[in-house]
């Protein structure tokens, strides 16, 4: 179960801001022997902007409120249904997540910790 699961293993989500050294982070986390590291990256703009370039022809130039409406919908349930692949527990989570941040994942996963990796624009 997700509960059993849980507590035998504490989640880090390391986040990273573009060029801020995330990737650094999580390889530096990854030495560790108490640490395994997966080794996936997930960036939630990249999967909405495929969709959105997926869905595009259909809907085209079209400024009608139905049309946009039936547009957003079928973006949403596209979204959904690939993410439903990916995980079905955490599907209708993922669905409103925009980002893998505090306030996306907290709900989902309340006993994980995370990193935030700032850039400091030197």
């Amino acid at each position: 179960s997700h509960e059993a699961f849980t507590q035998h293993i504490e989640l880090v989500f390391v986040r990273g801001f573009p060029n801020s050294g995330g990737n650094i982070c999580k390889h530096l986390l990854g030495t560790l022997l108490s640490v395994h590291v997966l080794n996936v990256s997930a960036n939630f703009h990249t999967v909405s902007n495929a969709l959105r370039a997926f869905i595009a022809p259909p809907f085209a130039g079209s400024s009608d409120v139905n049309t946009l409406h039936t547009k957003k919908w079928f973006l949403t349930f596209v979204r959904g249904f690939l993410l439903a692949e990916i995980s079905t527990e955490f599907a209708d989570a993922f669905l409103w997540s925009a980002e893998v941040s505090t306030e996306s994942l907290n709900p989902v996963i309340p006993s994980a910790s995370y990193i935030l990796v700032r850039r400091d624009g030197r």
